[in-house]
């Protein structure tokens, strides 16, 4: 995707917005007959569709979203943790979907917490809209050897917050982005994930989590 730097010194004309955010027209100056994308998407578009999402009862968060055999995972993590990593490594298993790996759309519907591929910022080549139920959300972090570590919702929420995107114009939106993320860490299983970044963390975790719903591990190591 080609980028016009000088757009940034040019930003969009006017923006007109109904009293709900659920429509924007622009009004955009050309530049050569086309206009750069990229910096209108991250400027304007992409918080547009945070408050579309949340109105819909959902958020983004940057994470990476992973459907494997039966459950729904999201790696969530700063930059460098490990979400594209991920992406990659599941990519290559056959019962794996990768649902994206920069960010993830979280739902609250009537059959549960749901997470959805987008193709926002994805370095991921064949990111999925499709969506699954969520099982649990790992937070990433490198390690020496794959570690998996259950946290309290207390600490996976401080972990949780700063990685979603919220629409700071709507108030609204912010009550219900910090609502919905103590549910979310309330309610879904958290865990922190250090791995080493290769193929093995796949075997790793999957034989983690049989072990955990036969009883046989009891992450005491919680924190």
């Amino acid at each position: 995707m080609e980028i016009d730097p000088s757009f940034s010194k040019n930003p969009p004309k006017a923006i007109l917005l109904d009293s709900c955010a659920r429509r924007a027209t622009f009004f955009l100056e050309s530049r050569n007959g086309r206009m750069p994308s990229l910096p209108i998407f991250w400027s304007y578009v992409f918080p547009l569709l945070s408050s579309f999402l949340y109105q819909g009862r959902g958020l983004f968060v940057h994470a990476a979203g992973i459907r494997d055999g039966g459950k729904g995972f999201l790696f969530v993590g700063p930059q460098g943790a490990g979400k594209s990593t991920m992406a990659r490594l599941f990519g290559q298993e056959k019962n794996a979907l990768v649902l994206g790996d920069e960010y993830i759309g979280v739902c609250r519907e009537k059959k549960g917490i749901r997470i959805y591929g987008t193709p926002l910022a994805s370095s991921f080549p064949s990111c999925s809209p499709k969506g699954t139920s969520l099982s649990a959300i790992l937070f990433l972090t490198h390690g020496k050897k794959n570690r998996l570590r259950r946290l309290t919702p207390k600490k996976s929420l401080e972990q949780f917050l700063p990685e979603m995107h919220v629409t700071p114009w709507l108030r609204e939106g912010l009550f219900f982005s910090a609502e919905f993320s103590l549910d979310l860490c309330t309610q879904i299983p958290t865990y922190e994930l250090a791995f080493v970044p290769d193929e093995h963390v796949i075997s790793f975790l999957r034989n983690s989590f049989q072990e955990e719903r036969r009883g046989l591990r009891s992450f005491v190591d919680r924190n």
